[in-house]
């Protein structure tokens, strides 16, 4: 392959210093800007389309960063809601006698269903409650890792289609060089 590369670029040189030496008429000189112009047209439409290609590359790996942040997240809160749910089985039937916080001695003439701490009413549904939060976060970490799933293949495509697109300018840009130095007529 080196071999062959190396023979077309003599070749390419041998016939670029042809061409120079030649003179074109009018009509030829006319057909060579056209050409020159055709292929301007296209290499320019061939770089925009490699451009596009990065930035959704880069714009769609930026939306895979944060989404993988989100899942983190959804997790934690998760296992979050699983610790909460084991602390609160734990301490539910432990009676306080002084409060944690100031240490001061507990008034019990507390309500049937209230806090023996803060007073406040507790509900008897109170494991739905968590179980609501429980099933919501999932539902969101399910969605998010179809999204995510979705975007990395996405981005997986994208990263096949660059290395035509650079192949494709950068043979344009040489055609282009070539035309613009030197043009032969049929």
């Amino acid at each position: 392959i080196q071999e062959l590369e190396q023979e077309r670029i003599q070749l390419t040189e041998y016939i670029d210093q042809l061409k120079v030496n030649r003179t074109l008429s009018r009509k030829e000189s006319n057909e060579a800007r056209k050409k020159s112009d055709n292929l301007r047209s296209r290499l320019s439409s061939a770089k925009k389309y490699e451009s596009v290609l990065k930035d959704s590359i880069a714009a769609i790996n930026l939306d895979i960063s944060d989404s993988k942040l989100f899942i983190d997240e959804l997790s934690y809160r998760l296992h979050s809601l699983d610790e909460s749910k084991a602390t609160r089985d734990y301490l539910e039937n432990m009676s306080f006698l002084f409060c944690p916080g100031c240490l001061s001695e507990l008034k019990h003439d507390t309500a049937e269903h209230s806090c023996q701490l803060c007073k406040s009413p507790v509900e008897s549904g109170a494991d739905g409650q968590l179980l609501r939060m429980r099933n919501e976060l999932s539902i969101q970490l399910k969605e998010s890792k179809t999204l995510l799933a979705l975007k990395e293949e996405e981005v997986l495509n994208l990263y096949k289609d660059l290395p035509l697109a650079i192949q494709e300018v950068k043979k344009l840009e040489n055609e282009y060089k070539s035309a613009s130095t030197n043009w032969s007529s049929d």
